[in-house]
């Protein structure tokens, strides 16, 4: 395992376990409850099922039609309580299971004896339950008192094994206040359920509660009550996060409600009001009008049949603006209060309930999106693939999320993997960017000891380091460069003299080096190497190089100058310096090269070490500066080139033409050059003809007008010693002795 690999697992553990621990705590605060609840209500409104609700629950619905059609027959809401007796009047013509009314009676009507009628036929239907609130202190109409002394017996939870078994039941409110059904309805009426429905922090109702305790009394609400009708004697039981109902008629076990750490149901919403039975209560109090005054004799012909409501749950409630009893929900804003119920009942009829998977395995999900972004963010290479496939997994796991919910009523956690996962990612990005930028600045450091800023730069942004590369063979410009006699220079001044000048002569030669985009390769004692074209590949190479080496001659003349002018007392006034620089273009091997422990990228092979001799030769001409064939071959177009020579270098067999740049075409003088050029041409081409009094006689004429002109005083010796011993089989090539 390398080194990056163990720090990116490690970044992945820590980074995983601390975001993993963070959400862990979320949701321990049900903080992570709300962005989940976000992804549910998201469900319900775009994927939900198309299941329907019981065809067992039946409402009853006072909407705005109904407040309109009936306000000349019982005037305006609130309407007196003889029309909710004409109602439980015909509802129970039809035998229905249950009739439960989610309005509230705690209000006397006075001046009537409408609560009496009510009542009467709430006792003689002997199927009706009336509403009743428990509720939190200050809210209005309540009593902060102990519950009536037959409340208990009459319609509490009463059963002692149902009292028993409900202990642990987890009540999130504990209420200090109720309202029951006004005194002449709460003497004579045979059932009471409670109407509270909380909505969750957000505002949203998602859950109902089944059972509300004031003090030691459990009541069941609407819902609950309305289910334990359509048994015989049922036992309540709570265990393992469940309400359990057992009587005649329950599966095998009871049937298992399940209900939250809050003592709530989850409602199950169905897919709209389609699908769910409800009927305008004007209807059925037009039937139960002419039933009365005789006008029909079949029921069929009725607008409600109350031959249909056998066995039925009838729920009575209110949809009409007005009435305040529209509550915001996962699939409405405008949801009737009624219907909370009516999706309770159905849910526990049907066994229709949301299936939930525990916070364990919720956490185990989310470990695993944690780490599988991770493993995207920190281990792909490939840019296209870090996004492409985290998203494309995340879109798989919320379609299965989908499918899930749709098909199984199988509840998916969305959001803890999601926000884990995305949170991996993001964290992974940051981390290899940090850690790609801080390798791109300690590569560029590396790069930019034999790089120029620039060349190293770019070469970093885009993504190649050619510290990673092996050998290749390329055609490159290799320079040498060499101080005159430094031997001398050493033994003559101390050594912090002869390092100080070092210093400043190669630290000036390395800034000209990177200025022309040069690779540095390295420094041999007082001997410079560099070469152009790698590892950043450049047509120009060979221009480039031949422009640092006059540039180079330039700030030596400067560096001489700076010297002579420097303080007798610092003893570098003496220090002369003068340099030889041989280039030569060719293809060589460049690359990392050295051993396991050491490498170096350079560049070897015959033309390198041709270079390094052509720069020897500089002292046989007496010039600074000298070029192999092919480098004046790519810079003719630039630069005014005079050959000098074929010449046998030390260890080659094959005579190679060496050249010196005199200026560039665009100079000043550079028609002086060219005729110099074409002069020395004319002598050279005497002397490879064997001529060589004309060639000695053509070189003595350039040096009447430069007289320090080296290669022509180089030429007229060399002629003169071949005019007294002349060579047998003269083939012009000149063999070098030494390097």
């Amino acid at each position: 395992m390398t080194q990056k690999t163990r720090r990116q697992l490690q970044s992945a553990l820590i980074g995983g376990l601390f975001i993993i621990s963070f959400i862990a705590l979320f949701q321990a605060f049900s903080t992570m409850e709300r962005f989940e609840d976000a992804t549910l209500d998201w469900r319900y409104r775009h994927f939900n099922r198309t299941t329907a609700m019981s065809d067992q629950v039946q409402i009853f619905d006072v909407d705005e039609i109904t407040l309109k059609v009936l306000e000349p027959i019982y005037g305006r809401w609130p309407w007196p309580r003889r029309a909710h007796k004409e109602f439980i009047e015909f509802a129970a013509t039809g035998q229905p299971e249950g009739v439960f009314f989610d309005i509230e009676f705690s209000e006397s009507q006075k001046g009537t004896d409408d609560d009496s009628q009510l009542a009467q036929a709430s006792a003689n239907a002997q199927v009706v339950s009336h509403a009743m609130a428990f509720m939190e202190p200050g809210a209005p109409g309540t009593k902060q008192e102990n519950l009536p002394a037959d409340f208990a017996r009459r319609f509490a939870v009463s059963n002692e094994r149902s009292v028993t078994g409900l202990a642990g039941f987890p009540q999130f409110i504990h209420f200090t206040e109720y309202r029951v059904p006004n005194a002449t309805l709460y003497s004579q009426i045979p059932r009471i359920h409670a109407v509270n429905t909380d909505p969750d922090a957000d505002g949203v109702f998602r859950h109902v509660p089944l059972l509300v305790r004031y003090g030691d009394q459990w009541m069941p609400t609407l819902s609950l009550a309305a289910v334990l009708t359509t048994y015989k004697d049922p036992v309540l039981l709570y265990r393992d996060g469940a309400l359990i109902i057992t009587a005649e008629g329950t599966p095998p076990g009871g049937l298992r409600v399940p209900v939250d750490s809050h003592g709530r149901l989850r409602l199950h919403f169905y897919s709209s009001e389609k699908t769910t039975p409800m009927t305008r209560i004007a209807s059925a109090l037009d039937a139960q009008i002419k039933i009365t005054r005789g006008e029909v004799t079949d029921p069929a012909q009725l607008p409600v049949n109350p031959l249909s409501l056998e066995n039925k749950l009838l729920l009575v409630g209110a949809s009409a603006t007005g009435l305040a009893d529209l509550k915001v929900t996962p699939v409405a804003s405008s949801y009737p209060g009624v219907l909370l119920h009516a999706t309770a009942i159905s849910n526990m009829l049907k066994g229709d309930f949301l299936r939930t998977l525990p916070s364990s395995a919720s956490l185990v999900i989310t470990a695993l999106a944690v780490f599988a972004f991770y493993y995207f963010g920190l281990f792909l290479s490939h840019i296209a693939l870090k996004l492409v496939l985290p998203m494309l997994l995340l879109a798989t796991y919320w379609a299965f999320g989908i499918w899930a919910f749709q098909q199984q009523s199988l509840h998916i956690p969305l959001a803890a993997p999601t926000l884990g996962g995305l949170a991996a990612i993001l964290h992974g990005f940051a981390y290899m960017s940090f850690i790609e930028a801080r390798d791109r600045k300690k590569m560029q450091g590396a790069l930019s000891k034999y790089l120029s800023p620039s060349v190293a730069a770019h070469l970093v942004a885009n993504g190649i380091n050619p510290q990673a590369e092996v050998g290749r063979d390329q055609e490159l410009s290799v320079l040498f460069s060499d101080i005159r006699g430094f031997t001398t220079l050493s033994e003559r001044f101390r050594a912090p003299i002869v390092v100080e000048v070092l210093n400043k002569y190669l630290g000036r030669m390395t800034n000209v080096i990177f200025e022309k985009d040069g690779t540095l390769d390295k420094f041999i004692g007082d001997a410079i190497m560099a070469f152009w074209g790698a590892p950043l590949e450049d047509q120009a190479h060979a221009v480039k190089s031949v422009a640092c080496a006059f540039e180079m001659r330039k700030q030596l003349a400067i560096l001489k100058r700076e010297l002579a002018e420097s303080d007798a007392d610092a003893g570098l006034k003496d220090v002369q310096l003068n340099i030889g620089i041989g280039i030569n273009t060719g293809r060589v091997i460049v690359g990392n090269i050295g051993s396991e422990k050491r490498l170096d990228y350079t560049v070897i092979g015959d033309n390198v070490n041709l270079a390094s001799r052509i720069e020897g030769l500089t002292k046989q001409y007496h010039v600074d500066f000298l070029v192999g064939e092919r480098t004046r071959e790519m810079i003719k177009e630039r630069f005014i080139c005079r050959e000098l020579d074929w010449v046998k270098a030390k260890g080659k067999n094959k005579p190679v033409s060496i050249f010196e740049p005199l200026c560039e075409k665009s100079a000043p003088d550079a028609h002086e050059y060219e005729a110099l050029a074409a002069e020395f041409q004319t002598g050279l081409d005497h002397y490879r003809k064997g001529m060589f009094q004309e060639a000695k006689t053509q070189f003595e004429s350039i040096l009447a007008r430069r007289p320090k002109d080296g290669p022509s005083q180089t030429f007229v010796e060399r002629c003169g010693e071949l005019l007294a011993d002349s060579p047998d089989n003269w083939d012009g090539v000149f063999v070098a002795k030494s390097k």
